[in-house]
């Protein structure tokens, strides 16, 4: 059983999960992140686990390559700047 989450936590995560959501949209032309392609929600219903409970999703395209996590510190100098300077550009666009 969940404990009980009071309003203000509930409406903090939904806030959270939307502004996930707009950020992934907005950040899809990018370039440098997945493509969205859909999201959605709904309510549990008696037969779920959590009934009266949300599933959230976002669907999204796969990124080509590696994970920069992975890599980071086997990259050189001068590819670190590249991604630093990648980073700046996704965080501009916000």
């Amino acid at each position: 059983m969940l404990p009980d989450v009071d309003d203000h936590d509930r409406d903090m995560a939904m806030g959270e999960f939307a502004n996930q959501w707009l950020a992934l949209e907005d950040l899809s032309d990018s370039g440098y992140t997945p493509h969205y392609l859909t999201g959605g929600q709904i309510q549990q219903d008696s037969s779920m686990p959590f009934p009266g409970g949300y599933i959230r999703a976002l669907v999204m395209s796969r990124v080509p390559g590696q994970s920069v996590a992975q890599i980071l510190f086997d990259l050189s100098k001068e590819e670190q700047l590249i991604v630093m300077d990648q980073f700046t550009s996704i965080l501009e666009w916000v």
